[in-house]
């Protein structure tokens, strides 16, 4: 479960995350702040996040820039619903990966992720 799930006002009064019922305090902000970095991806505007895709006889090539601390997961799909990652690349360098999997019904897709 993610932070977003779990946070709610009265969650928040009743961790003493707020000083009042009105106002936040620097525990309740510093969390908040964590969570839209990480947990909402903010830490990734700005990022690399163009994928190309180049279907051959060999497979299917994969080729993307990265960004330094930041993982890229590339992943595929039959159907759009079930992902599996098939390699994280770590950010810092262009990517060129090749999928041998030339089924015409695989969907590829970045998920990024923030790095150490």
């Amino acid at each position: 479960m993610s932070c977003v799930d779990r946070v709610s006002y009265q969650w928040m009064l009743a961790n003493d995350f707020m000083d009042d019922a009105s106002h936040a305090d620097i525990a309740c902000n510093s969390y908040l702040a964590a969570m839209a970095w990480d947990d909402l991806g903010f830490f990734a505007l700005g990022a690399p996040v163009r994928l190309d895709i180049a279907r051959g006889s060999g497979g299917t090539r994969l080729s993307f820039g990265t960004a330094t601390n930041i993982l890229y997961d590339v992943q595929v799909s039959t159907d759009l619903v079930q992902w599996s990652t098939i390699v994280t690349i770590p950010g810092g360098t262009n990517a060129d990966v090749v999928v041998p999997s030339s089924d015409a019904r695989n969907r590829f897709r970045l998920r990024l992720r923030k790095g150490d």
